[in-house]
């Protein structure tokens, strides 16, 4: 409708100003409007298909069937797993580790393939490589359900380093302008977040790649489960256990000391990475 009512607009114009305009250019115009046209189809097309193929969200269990603090212990587990391949897993609680369509992934003994999706994303923090920050207030960034004390939100500001200068710039209720942080201090300012959130367990993506973040989990995160995918291994021996995957398959699960002191894949890694 909306196409056609450019097209009409076009033909109308260009009738009762035709001696503004040459032929050539209208015809460029219209075409330009039924290539539009085109793609409106065609996107219409993908999300039709994309309602009707991808499958619901709404699961069994609701977080209010959940038992309180859930979850407690951190302890991770990964049953017949299909991606590519089958993975069998378990990530024991407090250990920290170095990277469906079928199989079962439990959290303390909790089915997540029968969980709300936003239940799991309240429980658990997750550092993704594309840093979530939104153009509101350090307090709304750090404890958006205002469910933390200003004195936990300040202890851990001071831990990640950056309590002086948000006290400079104008303190918690400053807006955040993500043109005037560096990516690291944006990163920091995460793990800030990951602190004053305080579930048992953090998933990072290639978030650990200098020290001073490494420093901050050893010392901040210990009774938590920390999941990392990383690429970069210069910090792998802080680790408990390293998961080593090629094309979805596993090749090693060990602790990295082991791993480093023989021939193995993540070895080779290791060597060509230093």
């Amino acid at each position: 409708m909306l196409v056609g009512a450019i097209a009409v607009t076009v033909v109308a114009t260009t009738t009762s100003l035709r001696h503004q305009f040459i032929g050539g250019s209208v015809g460029v115009a219209l075409n330009m409007v039924l290539t539009f046209s085109q793609l409106q189809l065609g996107h219409f097309s993908q999300v039709e298909s994309f309602v009707q193929e991808t499958p619901s969200e709404d699961r069994a269990v609701s977080a209010s069937q959940l038992q309180p603090g859930w979850p407690s212990k951190g302890v991770i587990e990964l049953e017949k797993v299909t991606v590519q391949f089958v993975i069998n897993l378990s990530i024991r609680q407090g250990e920290k580790m170095v990277n469906t369509k079928h199989g079962i992934i439990k959290i303390d003994g909790e089915d997540l393939g029968t969980m709300q999706p936003q239940d799991i994303i309240s429980c658990v923090n997750v550092m993704p490589q594309e840093l979530f920050i939104l153009p509101e207030s350090i307090r709304f960034n750090l404890d958006p359900r205002q469910l933390t004390s200003e004195t936990t939100i300040e202890n851990a500001l001071r831990a990640v380093g950056l309590w002086d200068r948000i006290m400079g710039m104008g303190g918690l209720d400053m807006r955040v302008s993500v043109s005037s942080w560096s990516l690291g201090e944006l990163q920091l300012l995460c793990l800030a977040r990951a602190m004053v959130k305080q579930s048992s367990i953090l998933i990072l993506d290639e978030a650990i790649s200098r020290r001073c973040y490494a420093n901050i989990i050893d010392q901040h995160f210990t009774t938590q489960t920390v999941v990392a995918v990383v690429h970069r291994l210069a910090y792998v021996h802080r680790f408990d256990r390293v998961l080593v995957l090629n094309g979805g398959r596993i090749l090693e699960w060990d602790t990295p000391q082991s791993l480093l002191a023989k021939d193995s894949e993540l070895r080779r890694l290791y060597n060509s990475y230093h």
